[in-house]
């Protein structure tokens, strides 16, 4: 855990492909795919590619969710957003072991998988396994149990480190003619 939080703590920016998989506890899949960026602190941008072509992006105080199809934007404030806990230590803003409960979960060849659970209730998380990289002390994939239990993996690839990541990549504008929506 120590050496997992040192690595994310001497990273600037994070950019990898990733594959999601929601598994509903009733039963059904949906699987997709993209591009993400992380910068410090607390900013991020996924760039989903398929099946369709949404966009979540956080200027570290704002979340947008952007649905295309629908032509909507759903905002919300970095507080409001339900399940941060769980990607704030990958954008630079959490501690593992203050946030968690830990433990060794298992091991595989190429990682070893945490189970954190969180000290303090969490409306849409019961659970987050990581599997860390044996080598880089990387999180390479990340599985999220809310109190359903219903899981929400993420598998990353192609993870390049500390590259130049420009400042508006982490801005949002609605587009024209979108509708805005503030749950």
């Amino acid at each position: 855990v120590e050496r997992l939080q040192a690595s994310y703590s001497s990273i600037t920016t994070i950019e990898a492909d990733f594959t999601q998989e929601f598994r509903s506890a009733m039963g059904g899949t949906q699987t997709s795919s993209g591009k993400v960026y992380m910068k410090k602190p607390g900013k991020m941008r996924w760039n989903y590619k398929n099946p369709v072509q949404d966009e979540i992006v956080s200027d570290g105080r704002a979340i947008w969710v952007y649905q295309p199809d629908l032509n909507q934007v759903i905002l919300r404030t970095v507080d409001e957003a339900a399940t941060t806990i769980a990607t704030d230590f990958l954008s630079g803003i959490g501690q593992i072991k203050k946030d968690f409960h830990t433990e060794i979960f298992g091991e595989s060849p190429e990682a070893w998988t945490l189970k954190l659970t969180p000290r303090s209730p969490q409306p849409n998380l019961k659970a987050l396994l990581l599997d860390v990289d044996k080598q880089s002390f990387l999180a390479i994939r990340t599985v999220m149990v809310d109190h359903f239990g219903n899981e929400t993996r993420v598998s990353f690839s192609g993870i390049k480190l500390n590259l130049a990541v420009p400042g508006p990549l982490f801005d949002f504008t609605p587009p024209a003619g979108a509708s805005v929506i503030r749950p």
